[in-house]
């Protein structure tokens, strides 16, 4: 459980410096609600909803992740709700983000992932996909993979 942790918060890490620039290019009004599909322990969330307080979040995850933020995020502002993966986000969305999730996955299950956010969008309802491109030749991104690497044993799943 403690190596859980650790990774959770090192993912966080990351998350918040890399999503600061993310949440003003998602093209939200400000009032949708939000579905964030693997979003760790709410680090996207937590964005989000400092950019757009009326902002309704649900964060998505595996149910040891949920408990993990919602301890991290107890008492803190915010329209927030936590799901575990196996349940299905209750009530209206607008918006599914898929931050960091697709790159996890080989393409039938990314096709799969893209069809179940979809499906569980009303029309007009949009599906934003956050990941982060790596220029050929280039080192972006490195320290990241070498901590998931290292955090992970080299394992897909996580700790």
């Amino acid at each position: 459980m403690r190596a859980a942790r650790q990774f959770h918060r090192m993912l966080c890490s990351y998350a918040r410096h890399d999503y600061a620039a993310v949440v003003g290019a998602l093209g939200l009004g400000g009032d949708e609600q939000v579905v964030d599909a693997g979003g760790g322990v709410g680090a996207l969330a937590q964005l989000v909803l400092e950019a757009f307080p009326s902002v309704r979040v649900t964060v998505v995850e595996r149910a040891e992740v949920v408990e993990q933020g919602r301890r991290q995020t107890a008492g803190v502002r915010g329209s927030r709700s936590w799901r575990a993966i196996s349940s299905r986000p209750g009530g209206p969305r607008e918006v599914v983000i898929l931050a960091r999730v697709l790159h996890d996955w080989d393409d039938e299950m990314a096709r799969r992932i893209l069809t179940n956010a979809r499906a569980a969008l009303p029309e007009g309802g949009r599906v934003i996909v956050v990941e982060m491109l790596i220029p050929e030749g280039g080192v972006s991104g490195a320290l990241c993979d070498l901590h998931l690497w290292m955090a992970t044993g080299a394992r897909a799943d996580g700790p």
